[in-house]
């Protein structure tokens, strides 16, 4: 009886996990499965020292396999970073990418500067 319950048990537990592996990776239907979409947030800590903390992007990358992908280059951002504390966030890129594993971000800053006192 033991053996015939615990078989159910497997039986139910299989029977759940099923519907998680389809095959159509874009449930919406409303692009290609072998892209998918890419958006990268960009949020800091609070910072007391500092009037503020400035930053000017110009491009966001992703690196997939041998290639890096261009999430963000059609112009300079330029972010207070004290302004993104206390869970406030920004999209910091976003763009339709390859599907795949992406293992590193590359940040590229054209300018950075910090007010303190009043003074950068």
């Amino acid at each position: 009886m033991f053996r015939i319950l615990l078989i159910l048990c497997a039986i139910v537990l299989i029977l759940q996990s099923l519907p998680g592996c389809g095959e159509n990776s874009d449930p919406a239907g409303s692009g290609d499965p072998a892209t998918g979409q890419l958006t990268i947030y960009l949020t800091d800590a609070p910072a007391a020292a500092f009037d503020s903390v400035n930053i000017i992007f110009s491009e966001v990358s992703a690196h997939i396999d041998s290639q890096w992908v261009t999430v963000r280059s059609d112009s300079l951002l330029k972010v207070n970073l004290l302004d993104l504390s206390n869970g406030n966030t920004i999209v910091f890129g976003s763009a339709e990418v390859p599907a795949g594993k992406y293992t590193q971000i590359r940040i590229k800053i054209a300018d950075a500067y910090v007010v303190v006192d009043g003074q950068s």
